[in-house]
């Protein structure tokens, strides 16, 4: 297969992850059926496509990609679907980490000091959120 394949796969998994994600809270709890089923096979549709891309397309540039556009997609459906305000330290917070975490360059020592800097941070996060509100 060839890379444009990849990245095709790797679009629909992002369709059917913001699809599945978006629409998980009309099921209710998982109490309203027809949701449900649409929520499960939408997110398991979702799983196959990104196991095709990640045959393709490198593992983490597929995942970061995934997830950051899923959780970036799924947080404009709730403002505008739901009429739900995003909160603001945690989005600040979690920008701040990730523009930390990417300054760091890619060793073995460096990697450990990441996984450590990434456990501190959700280990503070809690504490940082009842500060602030």
């Amino acid at each position: 297969m060839s890379n444009l394949s990849g990245y095709i796969f790797l679009l629909l998994g992002i369709i059917l992850g913001i699809t599945s994600n978006g629409f998980l809270k009309s099921t209710n709890g998982f109490t309203v059926i027809g949701p449900t089923i649409f929520c499960a096979i939408s997110i398991v549709a979702c799983i196959f496509c990104l196991s095709k891309a990640m045959n393709i397309i490198p593992v983490g540039f597929t995942y970061a990609t995934y997830g950051g556009l899923t959780i970036t997609a799924v947080t404009l459906f709730g403002v505008f679907k739901y009429n739900q305000i995003p909160n603001l330290y945690g989005v600040g917070w979690n920008t701040f980490n990730y523009r930390r975490s990417n300054t760091i360059k890619h060793s073995w020592k460096n990697h450990l000091v990441k996984k450590k800097d990434y456990l501190t941070s959700y280990l503070i996060l809690p504490f940082f959120y009842f500060y602030l509100k």
